[in-house]
């Protein structure tokens, strides 16, 4: 097409080409906009470049077009673009959105934001349609049912839920009511702002939110890939007191659970239930007002894949926990901040780090039962130990323990830099202890037991009991650690001599060293053994009681008893 805008005809006369009519026409636009007119079907003549004319709805598109050739152009009545010249250059060009303005507030697929071309501003972005780029982030209030105003809204949040498998799903402030499981799918990232409440409306649901699995995949394959953060969820105890989880993951791979609160569970049942996974990483959540004052309930339950422990879905193949990381929470009114109380005979769970943690707790703080690869450490641990009631008077409570029982071998646990308090002082008839790592073996069996065990530079103090305890064991090394008493008990009470500060019982090859003891006497003896162990190191250590260190030659093959202050 020639870029001329005039020619000379034959006789001298001037006339304008199609790019000159398109230029004069651009010129007009630019210096007085459109000139609209009514219509195809009414007729119409357009003597002007920047006039336009309507094809109106119903019969037409409702599109206003502008004439692009020789003026003036007469339009008759009933007619068409097609039938007036076509359309095209030269002839009728669009110049209205009504098609497209039609087509971005249609709901069908390939319309709507569909339409929109967007591409970051980054170095190497890729060009999408707004649709693609609104499929990675899912916000809960698009789905039907969701209102955030306390009201049951199951349906409405599980379909977000489905729908975010793969993607994001975003749920903002407000109050989103539950009355049954939600479940959990592979490949899910669920992001709760910080006023958003997941919250728990009816006695019948006993897990509010658990993996989806139909029962049928075992080890760790069932659910892998999911990452839920921020936000509140509620068991509603002041709604239903029934024993409830709030979040239980079974045979999953890939977990993270990061800064969300957990509250009001009801009956004694758990916060987190982890059972039968691995690769989880629990961290920087809060964990308050639990369930009841019962020693087996556990904020964050650790377990096994047993019917008993975990009755929503199998298989019950007995697998265990791996790979666990819970670091940087604080729990407060538990019963228990970590643990669990049944396991399977010859069973065991491999590699757990608590670290940074700080635990407010009424019975007890962790208890392990059969793990390995395991590093408590930096934990501030604190624990009432009261109210107990009578059917309980016997029991056990620990700020840590790990034990090792039914014919099982564990092996490589770290206990170190831990601040370990009982706040209240004087309670009789009960077994408080700091920290213990024992097994369940006697005599010279040892079908259960832990080795290599260091337990280094925690601080204890108020236990009723003894403080710190490594018992029937193998390798072991307890160094660095301060005892101190914050309370005093009665020399004439029966139990008082099996007071210890610190005691190594039983411990086949053992170092004791550099450990500060205020108040209690220190023991290093062959428990309840029937010959004595190989060798016993004892060094360098500080005992503030008359009664110093009890370490009978007799106990040990090989005895070092050197530098110690007793007094």
């Amino acid at each position: 097409t020639s870029r001329e805008q005039k020619y000379i005809d034959r006789f001298g006369g001037g006339h304008y080409t199609i790019e000159g009519m398109r230029q004069v026409a651009q010129q007009a636009i630019s210096a007085f906009g459109y000139i609209t007119m009514d219509s195809f079907q009414d007729g119409a003549t357009l003597t002007l470049p920047n006039q336009i004319l309507r094809w109106k709805l119903p019969d037409g598109d409702g599109e206003y077009y502008r004439w692009d050739g020789a003026f003036p152009k007469v339009v008759p009545a009933a007619s068409t673009p097609e039938s007036t010249g076509g359309i095209g250059a030269g002839a009728w060009l669009s110049v209205g959105d009504a098609s497209l303005r039609a087509n971005l507030n249609n709901y069908g697929d390939g319309n709507g934001d569909a339409l929109i071309a967007v591409k970051q501003p980054f170095s190497g972005s890729k060009e999408m349609n707004q649709h693609d780029f609104n499929k990675l982030y899912i916000n809960i209030m698009q789905f039907a049912g969701v209102t955030g105003d306390g009201t049951d809204q199951t349906a409405g949040i599980q379909a977000a839920i489905n729908a975010a498998s793969g993607n994001v799903l975003y749920i903002g402030n407000g109050v989103y009511g539950v009355s049954s499981a939600l479940k959990i799918p592979s490949n899910t990232h669920i992001v709760m702002s910080p006023g958003a409440v997941i919250r728990r409306l009816s006695g019948g649901v006993d897990t509010l939110l658990i993996n989806n699995s139909d029962g049928s995949i075992g080890g760790y394959q069932a659910n892998t890939n999911i990452f839920i953060e921020g936000g509140t969820i509620d068991g509603g105890a002041s709604l239903t007191a029934s024993n409830c989880n709030l979040l239980n993951f079974g045979h999953c791979s890939d977990v993270r659970v990061s800064g969300v609160t957990f509250i009001n569970p009801g009956g004694r049942w758990h916060a987190i239930e982890v059972n039968a996974t691995k690769g989880i990483l629990i961290e920087s959540c809060l964990f308050q007002t639990g369930g009841l004052d019962e020693w087996d309930g556990e904020c964050i339950q650790l377990d096994i894949a047993d019917y008993g422990g975990f009755p929503w879905f199998g298989p019950y193949d007995g697998t265990t926990c791996a790979d666990v990381k819970i670091v940087n929470n604080t729990v407060t009114d538990w019963a228990c901040a970590v643990g669990m109380h049944t396991t399977l005979s010859g069973t065991q769970s491999y590699g757990l780090l608590i670290e940074g943690n700080s635990f407010y707790t009424s019975k007890s703080g962790i208890k392990l039962l059969n793990w390995s690869d395991v590093i408590i450490s930096n934990n501030k641990i604190e624990w009432l130990a009261a109210s107990v009631p009578s059917t309980q008077n016997s029991s056990r409570y620990f700020g840590i323990s790990c034990e090792a029982t039914y014919n099982t071998k564990c092996s490589n646990i770290q206990i170190s830099n831990n601040h370990v308090k009982r706040s209240q002082v004087n309670v009789k008839t009960q077994d408080h202890r700091g920290i213990q790592v024992s097994s369940a073996s006697t005599g010279d069996n040892y079908a259960s037991t832990f080795s290599n065990v260091v337990v280094t530079g925690n601080v204890i103090e108020g236990v009723f009991r003894t403080h710190l305890n490594c018992s029937m064991i193998s390798d072991a090394i307890i160094g660095n650690n301060k005892v101190m008493s914050i309370g005093s008990f009665d020399p004439a009470d029966p139990t008082a001599i099996n007071f210890a500060g610190i005691s190594s019982y039983g411990v086949i090859r053992s170092v004791v060293t550099g450990n500060i003891v205020e108040g209690f006497q220190m023991w290093v003896n062959f428990g309840n053994r029937e010959t004595a162990c190989e060798s016993a190191i004892v060094t360098n250590n500080i005992v503030k009681n008359s009664n110093g260190i009890y370490a009978p030659t007799g106990s040990f093959l090989h005895l070092v008893l050197d530098n110690n202050i007793t007094y």
